[in-house]
């Protein structure tokens, strides 16, 4: 099976509280931009579908959203990742599925890219980073896990269906263990 970008829709759950950084950290702003806009201006050149979770901050959160972006809103954020992710599943329309967090900062396009090739080679496979010797997000998930995605509600995402998979093809990704969590994360950019 030959698959492309457009057959590939990205999932950017922007639905938490942040409450270790203490107000909405995607929405701050940061030498002119936000840590959601970083995120999505990395991945517009990877695929042309891309899903916003809104949640807790959705108002804010809601300005860094580009009209090319469809914006999706999880009313139980509160239950965490995995709810926003089933939530976006919804607006997923392709063969593949890519969950990328925003707060993953220094995640950059060429990183997608390769993630995205691995995946080509083998679409029926996930394809994810693997860092801190765990594998983990940003990761791609082909269609045959869409319905286990749909129906995640906890805190920890979608890393059980990575680790219990038989079929993982992973990308040495270390800048994918750097998340933003505090204010003072923002000197690791």
């Amino acid at each position: 099976m030959t698959v492309s970008a457009a057959d590939l829709t990205a999932i950017v759950p922007a639905a938490g509280a942040a409450r270790r950084y203490g107000k909405s950290k995607l929405s701050d702003n940061i030498d002119g931009t936000t840590l959601l806009q970083r995120c999505l201006a990395q991945l517009q050149p990877v695929t042309p579908n891309i899903v916003v979770v809104t949640g807790a901050h959705a108002d804010s959160v809601a300005k860094s959203i580009p009209g090319d972006c469809l914006s999706v809103h999880n009313s139980n954020w509160h239950r965490g990742l995995g709810s926003s992710i089933a939530t976006a599943m919804v607006a997923v329309k392709t063969k593949a599925a890519l969950i990328v967090l925003p707060d993953q900062a220094m995640i950059t396009t060429a990183h997608l890219q390769q993630l995205l090739k691995l995946w080509q080679q083998r679409p029926a496979a996930i394809a994810c980073a693997h860092y801190n010797g765990i594998n983990g997000v940003p990761a791609i998930f082909p269609a045959r896990l869409f319905d286990q995605l749909a129906e995640l509600d906890d805190d920890y995402g979608a890393r059980h269906l990575v680790e219990a998979d038989g079929e993982v093809v992973a990308l040495p990704l270390p800048e994918a263990a750097i998340d933003i969590d505090k204010p003072t994360d923002l000197d690791l950019l």
